[in-house]
Order: structure tokens, then sequence, then C-alpha cells
């Protein structure tokens, strides 16, 4: 009922009597409103945690490849060729620049240069690349090569993969 009617008094003292009532039903305990803020504090933490982990190793370059090469003569015409592969398995691209190939006189500790011609070429994540190329140049078979192989990161690193490969007749 109105105060008017009731008298300020009995307005209040009603007033009163409802507020207690709604207070003991209501009311949730301190403890249970610390569990619950430390619970979305934990959650929100995670969250974050997932967040940075992904944005920082998104942001990584990591550079893995797999090269391999043989190196193939015919004896009748006297021409070589080198037959490589190479497979970029990191999570960025990278360049081929070039192959260089070291002879080492046997029985001497000098060695000399075998071109190879290539095109430079993109390598991106997951690509394998498998190429056939004449070697300008004296190649025997039986002998040992050494195969470099030149790569350049987008940041413009250099990194090398080296064969040791032994030239078989075709």
């Amino acid at each position: 009922m109105p105060h008017f009617i009731l008298g300020k008094s009995q307005y209040r003292r009603n007033m009163i009597k409802k507020c207690r009532k709604s207070k003991n039903r209501f009311g949730i305990s301190s403890i249970l409103g610390t569990i619950i803020v430390i619970a979305i504090t934990v959650a929100l933490g995670g969250l974050l945690y997932t967040y940075s982990k992904g944005l920082f190793q998104s942001m990584s370059q990591n550079s893995l490849y797999e090269a391999s090469a043989q190196i193939v003569v015919n004896p009748d015409s006297n021409v070589a060729l080198l037959e490589y592969s190479i497979q970029n398995t990191g999570n960025t691209q990278f360049y081929l620049q070039k192959i260089v190939i070291l002879s080492t006189s046997s029985g001497s500790q000098s060695s000399s240069n075998v071109s190879v011609k290539i095109t430079p070429q993109v390598i991106q994540p997951g690509q394998t690349t498998e190429n056939v190329t004449t070697i300008v140049g004296n190649v025997t078979a039986g002998n040992y090569y050494t195969v470099i192989f030149y790569i350049t990161m987008p940041n413009g690193k250099t990194l090398t993969s080296t064969e040791n490969v032994l030239a078989t007749i075709s």
C-alpha cells in the first residue's frame, strides 16, 4: 500500500522487512564471488597465452629444406648430367640461387669448380623442385664431387646445403 494511506513510519517498516528478506534470499557469498573472479582471470590468461603463442609462432620463419643430387655421366658422348631435388619443409619461401660442383683431384688438395647453369627459382613451403641439367666441364665417372646448393631467404640470408656425390655411368 502507498505510504499516504499507511503513514510514513508504517511504510518504512514494511520496506525494511522486504529488504531484509531479499538480502537473505538473493545474495552470493564473498567466497563464491572470489572463486568466480579467479576463474574468469585464469580463463582470460589462458586465452591471452594461446593468442600470443600463435602470434609469435606465425612470425618466426622456419627455413628447413632437404636437398639431394646425383651425377650421371654418359661415357660415349662425355656428357654429364646433374639430377637434383630440393624440398622446402619449412614455413617460409626461399630462392634457389645457384648450384656449384667442386671437383677434387685424386691425390691432391687442389679443387676446381664445375659450372651448372640454372635459373634462380622461388620454392614455396611444401613444394619440391626436381630438375636435370647439363654439367659444363670435365666430369669423370667413379670420382666424388661436392655439390653445393646456395639458397637465399626472403630476409637476404644465404644458406648452403652440401652433398658429396659419386659420379656414376648411365
